[in-house]
């Protein structure tokens, strides 16, 4: 009989292993950040530092919850608000109930927090579909997760282009070593090409970056790679497409066609949650890369957000008006999200 075992196992295969080893190393990542978090509000551990202030007094690891949950909920489409109404209080679970309870832990803990800062309004025009506002603070205090929200939502739907750029090794490996961080050199390094090649443009953009590995081995195998949201209407501009390959450094021509992709982001919710799922695991992954390059860095959790200054000033301005107006934004089917990247 054949030995059905010993055939290796095909692409697709290694890939939903792959992803599936992350989506787990992320939930123990979640679980030591919640417990560190714990303990910092108790003042028994300094605080974590690679945030800004304001976005420690929220809690990033509820806002990631809160937007995977909508993204969810509107699949088939939906409506998203903001409020700056105080949120429910989270009322304490009996001993009778946590008993009940099948998979007690920390991720039940997360979405329970997360489901507590979600509203449930009615729809425009006696709609069907779910419409939902989230308790926000204010821009200083908000988390990433919410900013990166803002950045890709604040960008009217005919100019909003998702896109996936893999970087050449010799571009990682400078990133690792740069004073600026690995992030802000990235940035600075796409803004560059962009501004060389479409003078008088300079189109806004925002970027997070991603790894397959875990960093400790050649700067090659950290599978160092960038999602993000580019403000540009056609997704076939071919001057805007090479200037994105230029910035990722040179390569040979087999991996050149897979440098880049680039589609329409018409879901800010799905698109949002899909660029943070590895959020912790990315971070850890560059610090121990830099680690392996004897370059330390002081920070606990290294950047891997950015966005263009017109953005961010952009981005303000819409997170506030919707908090203060508490008006809800047609989020349309979930589509246009960049395929997982091997």
């Amino acid at each position: 009989m054949p030995n059905f075992s010993a055939h290796p196992q095909s692409h697709k295969a290694r890939r939903r292993k792959a992803a599936r080893l992350n989506r787990e190393k992320e939930a123990k990542l979640i679980g030591s950040a919640n417990a560190r978090r714990f303990l910092v509000q108790r003042g028994w551990a300094p605080a974590s530092s690679g945030f800004s202030e304001g976005s420690r007094k929220s809690n990033p690891l509820v806002d990631r919850q809160i937007i995977e949950i909508l993204s969810k909920k509107t699949a088939g489409g939906g409506f998203l608000g903001l409020t700056g109404r105080p949120s429910r209080i989270v009322r304490p679970r009996p001993a009778w109930e946590l008993k009940k309870l099948k998979k007690p832990g920390v991720q039940q803990y997360i979405s329970r927090q997360a489901q507590w800062r979600l509203t449930k309004v009615p729809t425009p025009n006696g709609s069907s579909l779910p419409a939902y506002v989230i308790h926000v603070p204010i821009w200083d205090h908000a988390s990433e997760a919410l900013k990166a929200l803002a950045y890709v939502s604040c960008i009217p739907v005919g100019e909003r282009l998702a896109f996936t750029l893999r970087l050449a090794s010799t571009v990682v490996h400078r990133a690792l070593l740069s004073p600026k961080g690995v992030a802000r050199y990235i940035q600075d390094r796409i803004a560059t090409e962009l501004r060389h090649a479409m003078p008088g443009v300079r189109p806004d953009f925002m970027m997070i970056l991603e790894t397959t590995g875990d960093g400790l081995g050649p700067p090659e195998q950290l599978g160092l790679h960038v999602h993000g949201v580019i403000v540009q209407r056609s997704k076939n501009d071919p001057v805007l497409r090479a200037a994105l390959r230029r910035s990722a450094g040179e390569t040979d021509a087999r991996k050149q066609a897979r440098l880049l992709t680039v589609r329409s982001a018409l879901h800010p919710l799905g698109w949002t949650a899909y660029i943070f799922k590895h959020r912790l695991l990315t971070s850890r992954a560059i610090k121990n890369a830099q680690m392996m390059l004897h370059h330390r860095t002081t920070v606990d959790v290294v950047p891997v957000l950015g966005a263009t200054a017109n953005l961010r000033k952009q981005a303000q301005r819409w997170f506030n008006s919707y908090r203060e107006s508490e008006d809800v934004i047609y989020q349309m089917r979930k589509s246009g999200i960049a395929p997982a990247t091997p």
